[in-house]
């Protein structure tokens, strides 16, 4: 008669052990892989974005899209750098609903402000990308991941804008923040001219990515920017009315992915660009060109490829 031999308990443990092992080994390979693809994805929007940005300067003479443009005396914000890229990187049914000329775009609750575009979105961040609800205006819609870079503080900087309290706008880098009485000269004074660019546009920052939130809640504040999503915004949002608070760029005070507390820390404008990539943050050049930027880079050398002067 013939008998069959199953396998031992011993045998079984030890086939567990080796399968576990093997994934445990593979697993990592695999998530590296995956966050690889990521990466690339974002440097691809980022491409796009420069991409579109040139296009708008070759349709504007040569002026870069404008940043956060507002009205003399800030009671009205205009539409900023991600509404006017969007006939650009073929959205122009979305920019034709946008209305570039209607103010304050951040309390406008249209069908635009809650239609996500996967250009402005890294496909590293975690968490939903459309906010329905809030305790404030400013958090609500199809948010964007990535920063224009409004420049850094330096000696003898006659650029800058002093913030009602969110900290100060510098205003040398690519990006801006510029105040008319008009809705025209309001956008060209938020947007720059590439040939005011002296340090070249390839050593210029033009966008970075931006995913920060406070690592704990703070009591003093009115708002927990510690909940989602944190200190990002809606793409169509472009400011805040009454305040030099651009919703389109941020100042690099702080090395990327610094951890740092909204209102304990620094505020609003100089909260540090950073993204989900271990080790470092994607960036945008003023040329086009996609670089990644360690986050130990040196801090001067960091603020002086922020400012185009």
């Amino acid at each position: 008669m013939n008998r069959f031999r199953g396998f031992t308990l011993v045998e079984l443990l030890a086939t567990i052990a080796i399968v576990g092992l093997l994934i445990a080994l593979v697993l990592p390979a695999v998530q590296s892989a995956r966050e690889s693809a990521r990466r690339t994805h974002c440097g691809n929007n980022l491409r796009q974005i420069g991409i579109a940005m040139h296009a708008y300067a070759s349709a504007n003479a040569d002026r870069l899209p404008p940043g956060s443009p507002i009205k003399t005396g800030l009671t009205e914000v205009y539409h900023g750098f991600f509404s006017h890229l969007l006939p650009f990187i073929e959205q122009q049914a979305i920019s034709a609903q946008c209305r570039l000329d209607q103010p304050n775009p951040q309390l406008v609750f249209d069908p635009p402000r809650f239609t996500p575009i996967p250009t402005y979105v890294c496909p590293s961040w975690p968490d939903p990308i459309v906010y329905a609800a809030s305790t404030g205006a400013f958090h609500v819609g199809a948010i964007t991941t990535y920063q224009g870079c409004n420049g850094a503080v330096v000696a003898g900087n006659t650029l800058s804008l002093p913030s009602t309290d969110h900290g100060d706008l510098p205003n040398n880098g690519l990006i801006r923040q510029g105040e008319a009485a008009t809705l025209a000269a309001a956008t060209l004074a938020a947007s720059t001219a590439t040939a005011s660019v002296r340090d070249g546009l390839s050593n210029t920052f033009a966008v970075l990515e931006f995913v920060q939130r406070n690592r704990i809640s703070n009591p003093n504040s009115v708002f927990d920017w510690s909940g989602l999503p944190g200190n990002v915004r809606a793409w169509m949002s472009s400011g805040n009315v009454g305040m030099r608070t651009p919703y389109t760029s941020k100042v690099c005070r702080f090395a990327p992915n610094q951890a740092v507390n909204r209102d304990v820390d620094c505020g609003f404008n100089h909260l540090p660009f950073g993204s989900y990539h271990p080790g470092g943050v994607q960036a945008l050049m003023g040329d086009g060109a996609v670089t990644f930027v360690d986050d130990f880079i040196d801090l001067s050398a960091y603020q002086a490829m922020a400012t185009r002067r």
